[in-house]
């Protein structure tokens, strides 16, 4: 794959979120992107939908009013937006948790931002014109799969 060196940092890998393709991929492309393929994994794409769902699960445990819940995932969503994944895991970092429940739901979203961050450089995506939601490639699976599907009768 040499021939495609003088395009790594326009370079943008899909896979299906197996570790060992994702260091595959760091090691010999270290400045392309890589994304998960959302056809096999869908409930922990890295999609901007699927960063914000997390946060919001751990919201509904955290913040007793609506209202406050409703602006910490804004703030938070527009923060991965303008800054990425590593500053919202600061922000994260910060909240002050009173319960052991709530420690591990924190320790747990903050797992889930760290294993997942370098595929959530949103600025640099939106920068660059690429999509950050799954939901065209998805929609575009469906319909690759039916085509498959209608001409496995052929």
């Amino acid at each position: 794959m040499d021939k495609y060196e003088h395009l790594a940092e326009r370079l943008v890998l899909t896979s299906d979120g197996a570790p060992w393709i994702a260091n595959w991929v760091n090691a010999a492309y270290p400045q392309a992107t890589a994304r998960r393929s959302p056809r096999y994994y869908k409930p922990k794409g890295s999609g901007r939908y699927h960063a914000i769902e997390h946060l919001s699960q751990f919201a509904q445990g955290y913040f007793t009013y609506a209202q406050q819940r409703s602006a910490w995932i804004t703030q938070l969503s527009e923060q991965l937006l303008e800054q990425g994944g590593y500053q919202a895991i600061a922000t994260i970092a910060a909240l002050v948790t009173t319960t052991d429940k709530l420690r591990k739901e924190k320790e747990r979203l903050l797992n889930y931002y760290q294993k997942n961050c370098y595929r959530m450089d949103y600025p640099r995506y939106l920068h660059q014109g690429w999509m950050i939601g799954s939901e065209a490639i998805e929609a575009a699976q469906r319909v690759l799969d039916l085509r498959a599907l209608n001409m496995s009768d052929r």
